[in-house]
């Protein structure tokens, strides 16, 4: 259900340029390994992003941030059908 929603979205980003080094490392510092996870959580931010959908354990668990709030696929389904988003 959830690349359905995405293949009819009008309002998808394509991105093709390199995430700054200091949001990365803003968020290597906050406790996500440098070389993948630092990278995404610095990404969301960069563009914006609302909701970060995971289930990737550290940013689960261990990221803390207010430039967007981390959700579970479910949880994000959840609220889409419950038009909370």
């Amino acid at each position: 259900m959830f690349y359905r929603l995405l293949k009819g979205s009008s309002s998808l980003l394509v991105v093709d340029e390199p995430v700054p080094a200091e949001l990365v490392a803003k968020y290597a510092a906050l406790g996500l390994p440098e070389k993948a996870d630092a990278i995404i959580g610095a990404f969301s931010e960069w563009v914006g992003a609302k909701y970060l959908i995971s289930d990737n354990r550290h940013f689960l668990k261990e990221l803390k941030t207010e430039a967007y709030e981390v959700l579970t696929p479910g949880e994000f389904l959840e609220r889409y059908r419950e038009r909370r988003l």
